[in-house]
């Protein structure tokens, strides 16, 4: 997930106090996927060891939805200006299929399938980071 996020630099996106405020409030939504998919991680180890009364499908949607949440928000608020159309596809896309996943046997390793084309579609992206940032000395 956070290979999505740190994908595009994010500075100069922050032009004005309107998109500062959309893009800042906008990660509400990010972060707070990211957390809701910690807790459809112990739910899944929960169902693996039949310490939970949920199904197979409730612990799929555990893990799908907030994967789901946390893709398209990605794209809409980091990445959709800055990607070539091909990325801005497979991101558009990748939420649906992920969500679909959620329905079918094997669930959890179709959505990491999808996450991991759109990590390999962002990594050959031109305008993607490939660089690592300059250590911060004091």
């Amino acid at each position: 997930m956070w290979w999505i996020y740190f994908a595009y630099p994010q500075g100069d996106r922050l032009v004005s106090q309107r998109l500062a405020i959309l893009w800042g409030y906008g990660h509400v939504f990010i972060f707070g996927a990211a957390a809701v998919y910690s807790a459809g991680v112990q739910v899944s180890i929960d169902y693996i060891n039949n310490s939970t009364d949920l199904g197979e499908k409730a612990t799929a949607l555990a893990m799908c939805v907030p994967i789901t949440i946390f893709v398209f928000v990605s794209w809409i608020l980091l990445m959709r200006g800055q990607c070539s159309s091909h990325v801005n596809r497979a991101m558009a896309i990748a939420p649906i299929l992920i969500l679909g996943a959620a329905f079918l046997p094997g669930a959890l390793q179709l959505a990491g399938l999808v996450m991991l084309g759109l990590v390999v579609a962002i990594s050959l992206e031109p305008g993607a980071q490939r660089e690592k940032p300059e250590p911060v000395h004091p």
